[in-house]
């Protein structure tokens, strides 16, 4: 007769189903340009992403959107050029993960300068003023509005700036409108909107007068609006 089941013994382990792995840095291959600058930063090793996405920030202050492709950015980050794809899929891809890190930055820095009891208008002079130096010397200014010119054409990047300008205009209208109800002084939230609006526009102009060399003092134009916020 047929053996039963419990005659055929026990069966062998199921073999361990594998996890795909990334692409992996060519053997030999150097760490250099944005993955050395990064890995010089501190102690913990920042991530591949992290490494690609400093690497396209630093081809776009060098040279430009139009520089970006995958094999640029592999080179400059010192890793294998499929690791661009693996992450991210494409350039468009990996030129909105860029646009999201740099507004988000931008958001964190406006946000911190507006804490605390300070007058509004001194809150919005430290953001400009401090805020745009430090920016300069990184090339934010170029970085940002090379995307921003490029989200034109590209829905998605384009939702991102449009998204980047409400939340920054809202950061400096909720300031505004707190500190001048807490003082009597306004309750009209429209005027408080228009006023914010004009500030915006001249924040953004200052960053853009920025690509071209030393403008007139910065500070000439805040002096002006704190007067103006004064009166």
């Amino acid at each position: 007769s047929s053996p039963g089941a419990a005659d055929l013994g026990p069966r062998p382990p199921l073999p361990m189903p594998t996890a795909k792995r990334p692409p992996t840095k060519p053997r030999g291959a150097k760490t250099n340009g944005a993955a050395a600058r990064s890995l010089s930063e501190g102690p913990s090793k920042p991530s591949t992403k992290d490494v690609l996405l400093d690497a396209c920030e630093q081809v776009i202050v060098e040279s430009g959107v139009g520089s970006v492709t995958t094999r640029r950015v592999a080179g400059v980050a010192g890793v294998n050029q499929a690791l661009v794809h693996y992450h991210f899929g494409s350039v468009d891809q990996l030129l909105v993960a860029v646009l999201r890190r740099v507004n988000q930055r931008v958001i964190e820095r406006t946000l911190t300068a507006f804490e605390g009891d300070a007058p509004f208008i001194d809150k919005w002079r430290a953001s400009i003023e401090g805020g745009l130096e430090d920016a300069v010397r990184k090339g934010w200014p170029k970085l940002w509005l090379e995307i921003s010119m490029l989200a034109s054409n590209r829905p998605e990047m384009r939702r991102l700036v449009a998204a980047h300008r409400r939340e920054m205009r809202g950061i400096y209208e909720r300031a505004m409108v707190e500190e001048l109800q807490s003082e009597g002084l306004m309750t009209d939230e429209a005027s408080a909107a228009a006023f914010v609006n004009l500030l915006t526009a001249i924040s953004y102009g200052m960053v853009f007068n920025s690509l071209f060399g030393p403008p007139a003092p910065r500070k000439g134009v805040p002096d002006i609006i704190s007067e103006i916020f004064e009166h």
